[in-house]
This record gives C-alpha cells, structure tokens and sequence, in this order.
C-alpha cells in the first residue's frame, strides 16, 4: 500500500512539472483548417487568416484570442490584406483566380473580383484605395480599383511573381520573380519595369524598410534571406535561414526581423544591425505567413496545425 502511495505522489509531481512546462510554450488561437496568410488590423484588435483546407476566413478577436466568424470565400485563399481606412478585407482565391473583399463588421463577401492565374500574394495602398495582386501562374500583377472593385490595371513581364512589398506613398511596387531569382521594381505611375535586383533561388515574401533603404527577401528554396540595397539594387547580405522560407516580416522598432521556415517549423529572428540570425523559435508544423503587431507580438500562421502562434517579446528573446 505504501507503494503504491509513493507512485501516485510520484505520478503526480511529474504531472505537475509536465504542466508548468507547458505554460512556458507560446499560446495559441485554432483558426480554420490550413491558413495559408494572416494579416492584422491592430486598431480594431482583430486578426484574420486564409483557410485554404476550409475555404474560409478567420476572423478573430485579439481580446478573447478566439476565431469570432469564419467567412465563406472562393477555393484555395492563400493571402489576406487589410485597408484600415475602408475596413475591408480581401483575400486571394488561388484555384479560382479571384479576390474575395470581405466587409468583417457584417462578415459577408460584399465583391468577387476575377484577377489573373493563381493569384496569391496581395497588398494595399490605402491611400491611394489600390489593392495589388500577384498572380503566380498569370505572370502578372492585377491593380484593382477598391472603390469600384474592379481591375484597372495589369502589370506584365513578371515570371512567376509570389512577393510583393510597396514603397511608402505607394510610387513603387517590389515583386519578387521564384523564376527569375530576381526582385523587380515597377513604377506605379507609368507601370514600367524600372530595376532589377539578383537575390537566390524561388524568392517569395518581402519586407521593406524603407527608413534604412533595406528590402528582405525570403529565398525559399535556397533557404536564405537576401538583404538588398534598394538605392543601388545590390545584395549586401545572405543570411542563412532555416529550411524553405516562404515569408518575412519587420519590425523597425525593434531591429529584427522575422522569417517563416516552414519546412522547420520554427521562425528565425534577425537582427537587422548586425544581419545575424540571433534565435531559432520553434512553432507549430508549416509556419507559411506572420506578421508583427506594434507592440512587437507575432503572429505566425501554422498551416500543418490550422492554428496561430502567438510569440511576444519575451518569446522572441536574443
């Protein structure tokens, strides 16, 4: 009897230490099966992700850390944007070459617009109430007026196109060519192609610091970042990531940088002074997109466990 006593006080201390251990992981929010992209609306405390296992978007609520509405969309949304100045969002509908624009305070698709093959990357110039779409199989970038909904433009002489990062004020869209290794520079005014940069194989996410001239390039199949020189259209550094980096993120605050290895499950912290991978952070399985909040929290969108990571500073360490 005395035994068996001593095994369940032993059972249960090591119960309790599993337990405190597990209060040391990142915390988590269930989203719907696969997000492929996140993006943020800080001001609003919501949080939105593209569910290509579901067809569906996400959205959440920071406050409670729960998915609060999931939005039906088109098949295969791969990558989400947010205009703060109309609250619309709108998300890319790979297997059926469209953009959904979702209204989240209804939680309706208000337009479908069609675009080019296999559109995926998507950004916004709220300003200027433009929404940019790279289409990957299209070998295009469709310009879509947000107003009326409808593409005014379409931006060729691109092969491949899955990154795109606009300039401040919007005169300058960067795409990054997986074929090409190259990262092209289109004026937006006269919608011509006006540099090119060298980075390393199938580039794909970008992130701009425009106040340091530095553009961060996710080299996917090499397994680095490029750091490129924008003035000068030069790679200054390579920094070795993990294993296929689909996407980065900025956060100039804090001089880092963040990049997704999805095929590592972790994210790679960057110190954008020194150009160093300064902490490898495990997450949950194929980490495709992230973004980062202006309090420095991360947010990592892990398609292989349909569920965001949510990383603080503390996490991020270094």
């Amino acid at each position: 009897m005395r035994a068996v006593t001593l095994a369940l006080v032993l059972l249960s201390a090591l119960l309790a230490a599993c337990s405190s251990g597990n209060d040391d992981l990142p915390s988590t929010i269930s989203t719907g099966a696969k997000p492929w992209g996140v993006a943020l609306d800080a001001e609003r405390g919501r949080l939105y992700t593209a569910n290509e296992g579901q067809g569906t978007v996400s959205i959440i609520d920071l406050d409670k850390r729960e998915a609060i509405d999931a939005v039906p969309v088109g098949s295969g949304p791969s990558s989400i944007a947010v205009n703060r100045e109309t609250d619309l969002v709108y998300v890319t509908n790979a297997f059926t070459n469209t953009v959904d624009v979702i209204d989240p305070g209804a939680a309706e698709v208000v337009a479908t617009v069609t675009v080019g093959a296999k559109p995926w990357a998507i950004t916004v110039d709220e300003t200027a109430n433009r929404i940019y779409v790279a289409n990957a199989d299209g070998d295009s970038v469709s310009v879509i007026d947000g107003e009326a909904n409808t593409v005014i433009d379409t931006l060729s002489g691109i092969d491949e196109p899955w990154g795109l990062e606009l300039s401040p004020g919007g005169g300058e869209l960067y795409v990054s060519s997986a074929a090409e290794r190259q990262v092209l520079v289109f004026d937006l005014e006269s919608g011509t192609v006006t540099g090119r940069f060298d980075v390393e194989d199938r580039p794909r996410g970008l992130a701009l610091d425009s106040a340091a001239g530095l553009l961060y390039v996710a080299n996917a199949e090499a397994g680095t970042v490029s750091v490129v020189d924008v003035a000068d259209g030069t790679a200054i550094a390579s920094i070795a990531a993990e294993n296929v980096p689909y996407a980065v993120a900025l956060d100039s605050e804090r001089d880092r940088v963040y990049v997704a290895n999805s095929f590592s499950a972790t994210v790679s912290v960057i110190d954008t002074a020194t150009n160093k991978v300064i902490e490898s952070v495990p997450v949950a399985a194929s980490p495709w997109d992230l973004t980062v909040g202006p309090d420095g929290t991360l947010y990592v969108a892990c398609s292989g466990a349909s569920e965001v990571v949510v990383l603080t500073t503390d996490d991020l360490g270094g």
